[in-house]
């Protein structure tokens, strides 16, 4: 009678214990913060005179053409090959930014989702 009792019992602890999988949250994906999907472009870019960049900033809603000249943790640096001005721009700073890389033929662009020209 105890080996059958404790064959039961061991059935439903195994049932269970395979049941759980099933019934637990599943693994969610990281979603990455515009931001960091900023980031993640201009280093696909690259930097050097091949980079040609536009970006459109949260403050002043203002534009920056040129090309990469500096890419850092925080920031990255474009600059004016006309004028020679350079402009330190922080990630966080980034509304839009489109570029194209003649040298490897990479072409990025990042949005953050809203109306991109609604505000003209």
């Amino acid at each position: 009678m105890s080996r059958k009792l404790f064959a039961v019992f061991l059935m439903a602890v195994l049932f269970n214990l395979g049941c759980a999988g099933l019934y637990a949250a599943p693994q969610q994906k990281q979603k990455l913060t515009h931001s960091e999907k900023v980031k993640v472009a201009i280093a696909k870019l690259g930097t050097g005179p091949e980079t040609r960049v536009e970006v459109w900033l949260r403050k002043n809603h203002t534009r920056v053409i040129g090309y990469i000249s500096e890419i850092k943790d925080e920031a990255f640096s474009i600059s004016d090959p006309g004028s020679g001005v350079i402009v330190r721009v922080p990630y966080w700073e980034v509304r839009i930014v489109s570029g194209f890389n003649s040298n490897t033929n990479a072409r990025v662009s990042v949005s953050d989702g809203l109306a991109s020209h609604s505000w003209r």
